[in-house]
């Protein structure tokens, strides 16, 4: 049996949905109402997320016990669809300059803050003065910063006789930049060294790859996945730059066994950050990339690993040809070893700095030359 009922079209009908006739009533099924009901009951549907971040802060300043004046570039993103106020900088900095000049910045919270505009990133550039803080023999200057995914600092030469001290950051051994991580406080120490008799000259002995090894296995298409392996000996913590070739692409990296992030830099080289700590560090990372498709019958084409700029003590490098293939010379800067395999290449490099171990592979399969 079916039921009807009568009610207002303003109890059914959300508002604005439709003009609503100044009086008058309707009749509907009960099923029709209570469809009406439930949907006039749900919660509105949720609004995606708007996200403004500092993707980038990167300081270059001259300082000293004196003082300290630079810049600081940022890159910012506002994925939102309206404009933005994106916190910079702390106030401990007095703004010089501002590149773009049409960028709005204020005061608010004690921070230096932008109007962002919903865009692609962009890029702004503060000159900065930097007021500093004395204590006994010890320049301090600090300010707040906003955590993002890159903070680094680069530090003008010194007056002779001073030195700086960045707590908790890593310094990159080779230009001396150093890597903040994600801290909401950048404190920069500067003192005068006290002067000493100098015996003799204190040599920082480098890090050192003590043993490198990777498995490279090819298909017939020239695809190629490699998984590598680095002991690393050092006594500090420090940069590691790894450029792993033209048109690879990173699979999974691992340092001591936990997965990390490197950066990639333009000009596609990764950094890892290696901590202090136990040594040797053991460094795992896999990635692909792609050569010249093999033959029907034969060919040859060229492979190679990534280069460092440690010095690497020895070099242990297997390749897999894909299955029907077989090796019949092997050109490059590395050793030949017996392979237990038929389709196996192992090959060794011992000392190399700067330079990847590279071969050049012919091949053929056995049954395409049978008669």
């Amino acid at each position: 049996m079916k039921h009807a009922i009568v009610l207002s079209l303003v109890a059914a009908i959300p508002l604005g949905a439709a003009e609503i006739p100044s009086g008058g009533q309707l009749t509907i099924p009960f099923s029709e109402y209570r469809s009406l009901l439930e949907k006039s009951l749900l919660p509105p549907p949720a609004r995606p997320v708007a996200l403004q971040a500092v993707l980038a802060t990167r300081f270059r300043v001259d300082a000293s016990s004196a003082g300290a004046t630079g810049s600081v570039d940022f890159e910012i993103l506002n994925t939102g669809s309206e404009a933005k106020l994106v916190p910079l900088i702390g106030e401990e900095v007095t703004i010089l300059a501002v590149e773009p000049r049409e960028t709005v910045l204020i005061r608010k919270d004690g921070y230096f803050q932008m109007l962002v505009p919903p865009s692609q990133p962009r890029t702004v550039s503060l000159g900065i003065a930097w007021a500093s803080r004395s204590e006994d023999d010890r320049t301090t200057y600090q300010c707040r910063v906003v955590p993002s995914a890159m903070l680094s600092l680069s530090l003008g030469k010194l007056a002779p006789g001073e030195q700086v001290k960045i707590p908790g950051a890593l310094t990159d051994a080779k230009t001396g930049e150093f890597h903040l991580g994600a801290t909401d406080v950048l404190n920069m120490q500067i003192w005068k060294a006290a002067k000493e008799t100098v015996v003799g000259e204190v040599v920082t002995m480098p890090p050192v790859i003590s043993e490198a090894s990777a498995a490279m296995r090819l298909v017939s298409d020239g695809t190629f996945i490699t998984a590598t392996k680095w002991s690393i000996r050092h006594h500090a913590a420090f940069v590691w730059k790894l450029n792993p070739g033209e048109g690879t692409q990173l699979v999974s990296a691992s340092i001591g066994g936990r997965p990390v992030a490197p950066v990639q830099t333009p000009g596609g080289e990764l950094e890892f950050r290696i901590p202090q700590g136990e040594s040797p560090t053991c460094v795992e990372l896999t990635y692909t990339g792609k050569t010249a498709a093999f033959g029907s019958v034969r060919g040859n084409l060229s492979v190679a690993l990534p280069s460092t700029d440690l010095l690497v003590e020895r070099t242990q490098w297997s390749l897999l040809l894909p299955s029907g293939y077989v090796p019949a010379a092997v050109e490059g800067n590395t050793d030949f070893l017996p392979a237990e395999l038929s389709n196996e290449i192992r090959l060794q490099k011992e000392l190399s700095r700067g330079e990847a171990p590279t071969a050049r592979i012919y091949y053929q399969k056995p049954e395409s030359t049978k008669n």
